[in-house]
Formats: C-alpha cells, structure tokens, sequence
C-alpha cells in the first residue's frame, strides 16, 4: 500500500509580522512538526558553520562589495595565502542547502515551515 503524501504548509513572513506565531498555532493545531530555527541549525551543522554565523546571512544576500571582497578572502595573486578565520558562507551555499533540508523535510513529515522561501522551494 502506498503511503500518502505528507501535507506540508509554507508560511511566507516578514520580521514582527506574526508569522512564527500563527505557524506555531497552526502545528500544534495540526499535529504536525514545526520547522524554522531546526532548518538554520541543521544548515549550520552540514555546512560545517556556528549558528551565530549564519543567522545574519538569511535576511540578506551579499552585495556587489561584499562579493568582490570575498574574492580577495584568500589572498591576492601578490601575496601568499592567509587561511580565513572563520569558514566562509556563500549565499549559493546556504540557499541549496536550506532547499534540499526542506525537501528532505516535506517528503519525511507532515509540517509547517515558516519562511526561508519554503514556498518558493516547495511550490508545484
């Protein structure tokens, strides 16, 4: 016998919009597994990251600036190589693997997801 699909629902939020809170009410309601700070944890663990380093680079991609100064994170072709001093993150990095986490999330538990673009990732 085949198993249903599990029943996933994305909820889009901006900061104080009351998203985590409705999602919150909404697993609970629903029994179903609530699914936010568990996503950036365990894109933290995979990419080999602190948590703290993370966090900030969800609300924002990185600029033109920000990325022509990463190119130079590893020393310029004059100087010798100088090992940066925390692991860098790249915002290709993190959206792939946040993607595949929710997809492994949707076709493993029934849940709420709260931002991350779980709506965009998970549509269709």
């Amino acid at each position: 016998m085949n198993k249903a699909k599990n029943i996933v629902v994305t909820i889009s939020r901006q900061q104080a919009s009351g998203g985590a809170y409705i999602g919150h009410l909404l697993a609970k309601n629903l029994g179903f597994r609530y699914m936010e700070q568990e996503i950036l944890s365990l894109t933290a663990k995979e990419l080999g990251v602190n948590l703290a380093d993370l966090a900030h680079k969800e609300e924002c991609c990185d600029g033109f600036v920000e990325k022509m100064m990463k190119s130079f994170m590893y020393g310029t072709p004059e100087a010798g190589y100088a090992a940066p001093v925390r692991k860098p993150v790249l915002d290709e990095d993190l959206f792939l693997t946040e993607s595949r986490i929710i997809k492994t999330i949707a076709s493993s538990y029934d849940a709420v997801i709260v931002g991350r673009g779980g709506y965009s990732i998970l549509a269709g």
